[in-house]
């Protein structure tokens, strides 16, 4: 059971952002601001995503293009937010979700995060098709129990800690319909995912590759704001840590679940999700007194700023709090760039 965070007089507020898996149809219709980001990754990209995301009701979704319009959706949920006057004090993505946190917290550039999940995707696709295999999630196990299925069968990994009773499998299409029969024998209920290949696993080194050379070259700022990589499940402040975790980001499991709980006990205690993902699911599981909250819409955006402009709640102690982040909106670098003079 999580410890109680850390007390404070500021409701501290995370912004969590979805990965692979999280797209949907018309999952940026009610997103107005969205247009103009498609219109950027589309300059960048050379991808057209925005019929996918907002017009097209039964999309065909390439892996490469699902990738970028996870991305752009869910960094077009935050720009609502930063319309409706609403900020974040910390971060934190899943999986492909690290480099759109890495945008919010104003590490990376728009531009320069496009074409780390363009690279990404492009060379997932590439390596996946010659690997194979692929992934399920575990419930109803303890994440302990799910190690010891794997460890036991060559070929089959841990790929991610969604919540304390759900994990996420990957592996060789052999052995991971063999840990699926032993974790069924064990009373898990097992599911297999639409992935057509091993994420979050030693297949991916290439991807690792060609990720590091890209961001050796990319300029990183350090986070305006606090980020927790799901990588390690910790806070990092400078953009030299960053740009040596994200490439390890493709072959070590997302360690979400251990991240969200080391943000509780560092005090945050409201968590909105970005977009089309599912993780308030596992975040209420993992933290069953946290404030999980989810903008998928302009209208959700302004409705939640209404909310949280409410006159707050007294403390037990009687000190009143507050909101930190009302009216704290996060710039990207390009942005930042236009006030500070500095070129990102």
């Amino acid at each position: 059971m999580p410890t109680e965070p850390t007390a404070t007089s500021i409701e501290r507020i995370a912004w969590m952002f979805p990965g692979e898996g999280s797209h949907r149809p018309l999952m940026a219709r009610r997103l107005t601001g969205s247009r103009a980001l498609f219109d950027q990754a589309r300059a960048v990209c050379g991808a057209e995503l925005y019929r996918l995301c907002a017009v097209d009701r039964t999309p065909w979704w390439p892996e490469e293009a699902a990738q970028l319009a996870i991305f752009v959706t869910s960094l077009a949920a935050a720009r609502a937010l930063e319309r409706a006057g609403l900020g974040a004090d910390g971060a934190v993505g899943h999986g492909l979700g690290e480099l759109t946190a890495l945008v919010a917290a104003g590490a990376l550039s728009f531009p320069d995060a496009l074409e780390a999940v363009h690279t990404r995707a492009k060379t997932m696709s590439s390596v996946g098709r010659g690997h194979g295999g692929g992934m399920v999630t575990v419930a109803g196990l303890a994440p302990e129990e799910v190690e010891a299925v794997c460890a036991g069968l060559p070929g089959v990994w841990v790929a991610g800690y969604n919540s304390p009773l759900e994990v996420a499998v990957s592996g060789d299409e052999a052995a991971l319909g063999a840990a699926a029969v032993r974790l069924r024998k064990a009373g898990a209920r097992v599911i297999r995912l639409e992935a057509p290949y091993a994420r979050h696993s030693s297949s991916m080194a290439p991807v690792r590759h060609h990720l590091a050379d890209l961001l050796q070259g990319c300029p990183i700022l350090d986070p305006q704001t606090a980020f927790y990589s799901t990588v390690d499940a910790g806070p990092h402040a400078g953009a030299e840590a960053i740009r040596r975790l994200v490439p390890e980001g493709v072959v070590r499991p997302v360690l979400f679940a251990q991240a969200v709980r080391n943000m509780w006990q560092a005090g945050f205690t409201t968590f909105v999700e970005m977009g089309a993902g599912a993780l308030g699911g596992p975040v209420r599981a993992a933290l069953p007194d946290a404030r999980v909250l989810s903008v998928e819409s302009d209208e959700d955006a302004a409705a939640l700023g209404e909310e949280l402009r409410q006159p707050p709640p007294s403390s037990e102690a009687g000190t009143p709090v507050r909101l930190r982040s009302l009216g704290h909106g996060i710039q990207d670098p390009a942005r930042a760039a236009e006030t500070t003079g500095r070129v990102a």
